[in-house]
């Protein structure tokens, strides 16, 4: 057991170097020890967000405040393991709204993992289109300003990592015909898109730019982006077409 930032993960790091070298992801849900009680506080501080601003979010159901540990913890291994929630929600609460919220709850303890073990990722051999971490899909990309090299960003634990110009990050298609990318007029941002399989991901060319910038951050700045891209037919990458 290692202490990895606030959270504390039940795996050694030879077990972690031995799955990355498989191809794995070093992290599984089980390996991850959480506080459930500063979960839960964590849990009722982004749904009192939520209730604050119902324009923002459609409207949010009380049932939300009503969740309970054993529900909160299997809706938690469910988005973890991307699978579905088989159990009965509040009335109004969807399995989505859910794990809207678990993902905001959840993802601050889930960096906290990331800063501690970035540095066993072998950048030239990993290359997937998952996090080398926790396995999760990546929501945002940037070029970088040595060389121009992509580097995609894991939607959960914001872990980064080398991958392919010239190829899909959620199908994996390498056919330069299927694949394309729009910018705008100073060529800072990009939002790549993939013909075969109807999925986009933002990225920003950090060549472009003379001021750092924060990539969190970045996500809010281009939600334009998004609008663009489902007005073209398009959906995240890691999400059902």
């Amino acid at each position: 057991e290692s202490q990895t930032g606030v959270v504390q993960v039940r795996v050694s790091r030879p077990i972690m170097s031995k799955r990355h070298k498989a191809g794995l992801p070093m992290l599984i849900f089980d390996d991850i020890r959480l506080d459930w009680d500063l979960v839960e506080k964590v849990f009722g501080n982004v749904v009192s967000v939520f209730v604050d601003y119902p324009q923002l979010f459609n409207g949010i159901p009380d049932g939300l405040r009503r969740i309970d540990t054993p529900l909160l913890e299997d809706a938690a291994r469910t988005w973890f393991t991307d699978r579905n929630l088989h159990i009965e929600l509040p009335s109004g609460i969807s399995e989505q709204l859910l794990q809207d919220v678990i993902k905001l709850t959840l993802m601050p303890l889930l960096i906290s993992c990331s800063k501690a073990l970035r540095g066993e990722i072998d950048q030239e051999r990993w290359r997937r289109n998952c996090c080398p971490i926790c396995g999760g899909s990546p929501d945002f990309a940037f070029l970088d300003k040595a060389s121009g090299a992509r580097w995609l960003v894991c939607s959960r634990c914001d872990t980064r990592w080398l991958f392919q110009r010239l190829e899909c990050p959620h199908c994996g298609v390498q056919d330069q015909n299927a694949l394309s990318y729009f910018t705008d007029d100073k060529g800072l941002y990009r939002l790549y898109v993939c013909y075969r399989c109807k999925h986009y991901l933002k990225t920003i060319d950090l060549r472009r730019s003379k001021e750092e910038l924060d990539i969190a951050i970045e996500r809010l700045y281009t939600l334009d982006l998004d609008i663009q891209a489902y007005q073209k037919g398009f959906v995240p990458v890691g999400t059902p077409a």
